[in-house]
């Protein structure tokens, strides 16, 4: 790895973000094995400071330390050290430790995981979304949300709902099972005040397309070239049909989507751009010659 590889690497991991992780992972454990396998962050190790967590170095002294960890010390926190691989296998004396205890994995996707409190199987979620953290106050938002939410509730889907929420400034919101509803008011409030800073953002953290997902679930939205643009004016003609047909007539969007309109309708905090849009959506569909 060239130096201005590992520049970079550094710069985005942070040592910051390196003792809020450890931290977090001893609120946990009492021992944790840090492999640093490219080499990279013996620096990191050397300058952190965990109060009255104590640093052991690996250095073909594990026998030694096995004993003061078990023996000397027992009760006492560790973080221990190792450059390379970890070696999980017969050959290494601390192998039941490792085991029995916590590894640290110097990487941007490990260190946001244990900032969130998030098991390894939301990896994924955020690796694909990794631009969502380059923001310090989206990342608090989502933790303070996380820190609200039941383990059982902390699923990929309702968090990537959460992420959409946090971008359109809902954050701190009581969202309940609104939040798609309160996702869609704001996106259309936007396109009513001729911006798409919001969609954008969206778009270039990667949750477009689950918004376009989540759009389809709820309301039957479908198209070649989704847009928020477009489901709004699906769903003033989804209205007009319905109006004009009470027989349930084929429309764009399903029953849902009725009450999504009547609520945006209603609403004294987007009523400026709920009438700004209907006015454009009867021009579009030429609503007054029907």
């Amino acid at each position: 790895m060239s130096s201005k590889t590992t520049s970079l690497t550094k710069d985005l991991i942070g040592i910051e973000n390196i003792e809020k992780a450890l931290l977090n992972l001893f609120d946990k454990h009492r021992l944790v094995f840090w492999y640093d396998e490219k080499q990279e962050l013996e620096d990191e190790f050397a300058a952190l400071d965990l109060a009255e967590i104590k640093k052991i170095k690996l250095e073909n002294n594990e026998f030694t330390v096995k004993h003061r960890l078990i023996r000397e010390e027992p009760e006492q926190k560790f973080l221990i050290y190792s450059i390379g691989p970890a070696i999980l296998t017969e050959d290494n004396w601390l192998l039941d430790l490792v085991l029995a205890n916590t590894e640290f994995k110097a990487d941007r996707v490990s260190i946001q995981l244990s900032e969130l409190g998030l098991d390894f199987k939301f990896s994924e979620l955020i690796k694909e979304h990794i631009k969502f953290f380059d923001s310090k106050e989206r990342t608090n938002a989502l933790k303070q949300e996380l820190a609200k939410m039941e383990e059982a509730h902390k699923t990929v889907s309702r968090l990537k709902q959460r992420m959409l929420a946090i971008l359109v400034g809902l954050a701190n919101e009581d969202l309940s099972d609104n939040s798609l509803e309160a996702i869609v008011e704001n996106l259309l409030a936007e396109l009513a005040s001729d911006k798409n800073d919001k969609s954008r953002q969206i778009s270039r953290i990667g949750l477009l397309d689950f918004l376009f997902q989540r759009l389809n679930t709820s309301y039957a939205y479908n198209s070649q070239n989704p847009s928020i643009s477009d489901f709004g004016l699906k769903l003033f003609k989804t209205a007009f049909i319905r109006a004009i047909d009470q027989s349930k007539a084929e429309t764009p969007l399903n029953e849902e989507a009725i009450v999504l309109l009547r609520r945006w309708k209603n609403s004294r905090l987007f009523a400026d751009s709920f009438a700004k849009l209907s006015q454009q959506a009867a021009i579009d569909l030429n609503i007054e010659q029907n």
